[in-house]
């Protein structure tokens, strides 16, 4: 096996490992390069991220390992270092954080310290980025870009144009499930061009999973919408509509009925709420298939905010949506959440 080159070895470890997992690796047992690699990873120093942007030049940092909190000048005496996850967040979401003993960022002596060591991580990263990131912050920009591996993003940036050359870059690395796989969008950009692409391109390669609206759907967004129900293997639509709006929403609520039936086979539960008013006229087909395959189908018409199980929710794929934002429910809404079986989870 040693025959295989050393780059190649490294690179499957690093894909193939999981910052959930506590057991050793499956790559440990093995002879030459590959045992010894995997040892060697086993001792990675795990850590978490947090950014707070106080001002488009000033911001803050938390790192921490499960909640302690280690200092960046110790992350870089490391041997072996692996980001698991950062998230950046705006001033409002911080306010109650005010008290975490946070690092400041605020010279480029500290910004530069702190590149050196993302690009130091040698597992794959979850990159969480908030409503409130400053769209033209070079330096905010810059820290995303050392990072070596992105596993999963969750994008809810108002320009996401301002990270096209970080999707790009991970598109091309071709990491795992991440980006190239974007398993979530939360989408509330006013241009829709800058987004399309990137949409209509991870709905053709299949690997798109969830799309996110708080409010009603803008009508610009309804042929992306619809693209993504038709053509991909989702697990998560959250969308509104206007009152005014019933015949849209009542079409989405087509697409997504046939997606659920074709897909049903291997699908291991369905979790779906509507609003009575879309709802009704499917629910008698939908239910035909809960009949013949008791367990797997939940279907309900409700008026208020839709919040999923919580034991189902935890399993939502790493980097997926985390809660809820408390938003008043649109007139008429649409949920949908999907699991699908093992074998069929690509």
């Amino acid at each position: 096996m040693d025959s295989v080159p050393y780059e190649f070895i490294e690179r499957t470890i690093v894909l193939a490992s999981d910052p959930r997992r506590f057991r050793p690796s499956p790559f440990a047992s093995l002879s030459g390069h590959w045992g010894r690699y995997a040892e060697s990873y086993e001792m990675t120093e795990k850590y978490e991220l947090i950014i707070w942007l106080r001002t488009y030049s000033d911001f803050l940092c938390f790192a921490h390992q499960r909640g302690t909190r280690v200092r960046i000048e110790e992350l870089l005496q490391k041997k072996h270092t692996w980001l698991v996850r950062l998230e950046m967040r705006g001033t409002l979401l911080f306010n109650h954080l005010e008290n975490v003993p946070w690092e400041s960022m605020s010279t480029l002596a500290q910004i530069q310290e702190l590149q050196r060591l993302l690009r130091r991580s040698n597992g794959i990263t979850t990159v969480n980025v908030g409503t409130l990131w400053p769209r033209d912050d070079p330096e905010i920009t810059d820290i995303l870009e050392a990072i070596p591996r992105i596993l999963a993003m969750n994008l809810e940036v108002e320009d996401l144009s301002s990270v096209s050359s970080i999707v790009e870059k991970h598109v091309q690395q071709r990491c795992l499930k991440a980006i190239p796989r974007i398993l979530a969008m939360h989408l509330e950009v006013e241009d829709l061009s800058s987004v399309s692409s990137i949409v209509e391109k991870h709905t053709r390669r299949r690997c798109l999973k969830g799309l996110d609206f708080e409010e009603p759907i803008p009508r610009i967004y309804f042929p992306l919408v619809h693209q993504f129900l038709e053509k991909t293997k989702f697990l998560y639509f959250r969308g509104g509509f206007r009152a005014e709006e019933e015949d849209l929403a009542k079409e989405t609520m087509k697409l997504i009925v046939a997606n659920i039936k074709e897909r049903i086979l291997g699908l291991k539960w369905v979790y779906l709420r509507a609003s009575s008013s879309v709802l009704e006229e499917f629910k008698k087909e939908l239910e035909d298939v809960a009949e013949r395959w008791p367990g797997r189908l939940s279907i309900a018409g409700t008026v208020r905010q839709v919040c999923p199980p919580v034991n189902r929710w935890q399993r939502w794929p790493l980097g997926g949506p985390r809660r809820f934002p408390a938003v008043p429910t649109p007139p008429i809404h649409i949920f949908v959440m999907l699991e699908d079986s093992c074998k069929n989870n690509k």
